[in-house]
């Protein structure tokens, strides 16, 4: 019988599912090309890392030492942020996109081949995640006319004109 030992949060950053939330939906219905519209907004995973509440989330700095940090948060990151906390970690893209191919049993997301050898290579060197905990193997990457269609390839997922975006890692 399975017994649950131990959870941990995760924070994971994905910025090309960003396009896909409710309010990016309703804004980005009005743009002519929304994933360059968005790009300039993203961060990167290390500002991700860097930002004083994600590191609050995961256990690293406390409620108190958040409020007396200068605002806007993202204007002053945490010197040496870490991925891991006491409460969990900042996972970046390609780990969430290489576990969520690997949960997968329906085969509904396909990776590019990159982006699945990175996750690959990722994940199985993962403290808590790695080939050693039992998770399934992340699958092969998929190749031709899916290859630049990173994320979501399968699952038929369109810009908020109905147009087929193309989303890059």
């Amino acid at each position: 019988m399975p017994v649950i030992r131990a959870v941990s949060l995760v924070l994971a950053h994905v910025p090309s599912l960003v396009r896909l939330g409710s309010k990016p939906l309703r804004v980005l219905r009005e743009v002519e090309q929304p994933i360059e519209y968005l790009r300039p907004h993203l961060r990167d995973w290390k500002a991700a890392c860097a930002y004083a509440p994600n590191q609050v989330f995961i256990g690293n700095v406390g409620v108190d030492e958040l409020a007396s940090r200068p605002v806007p948060w993202h204007r002053h990151p945490v010197a040496d942020a870490a991925r891991f906390g006491p409460d969990g970690e900042i996972m970046p893209e390609d780990e969430f996109l290489g576990l969520l191919a690997a949960c997968d049993g329906f085969d509904l997301l396909g990776l590019a081949g990159e982006v699945a050898d990175r996750a690959r290579s990722a994940l199985d060197a993962h403290p808590v995640v790695g080939r050693e905990s039992g998770r399934p193997a992340v699958p092969a990457g998929v190749g031709g006319p899916w290859s630049r269609s990173a994320v979501c390839a399968n699952l038929g997922v369109t810009g908020s004109d109905r147009r087929r975006e193309e989303v890059t890692s």
